[in-house]
């Protein structure tokens, strides 16, 4: 949201999303929802696509098809000279008592 005017959408995705209107020849309107509610949304047909920072993962794949438009590394900023020799992270994960995996470093 425009933190100047947040009845307004901005940002990379809204942006890619315009443009694939555009092209397209469709128009783009907005509906906010939860982060959780996003592929149901999609699912239901409440929504033609969803454009957000939703990662695509196997489990996600059984319910929608990705489309790739950017690949992205994370990083992180370590000291001038990386004095203590940060090279990289490892993750595991665990599951919680409702079987939900959280990944940790």
């Amino acid at each position: 949201m425009d933190p100047k005017d947040p009845s307004k959408y901005i940002g990379l995705d809204i942006d890619l999303a315009e443009a694939l209107g555009s092209c397209l020849g469709f128009n783009v309107s907005y509906k906010p929802v939860a982060f959780a509610a996003l592929l149901p949304t999609l699912q239901s047909g409440q929504a033609d696509l969803v454009i957000s920072d939703i990662y695509a993962t196997k489990e996600r794949a059984k319910a929608a098809d990705f489309i790739t438009y950017s690949k992205v590394f994370d990083g992180v900023l370590v000291a001038k000279g990386n004095p203590k020799n940060i090279t990289g992270y490892q993750f595991f994960s665990t599951r919680d008592n409702r079987g939900r995996e959280h990944q940790f470093c």
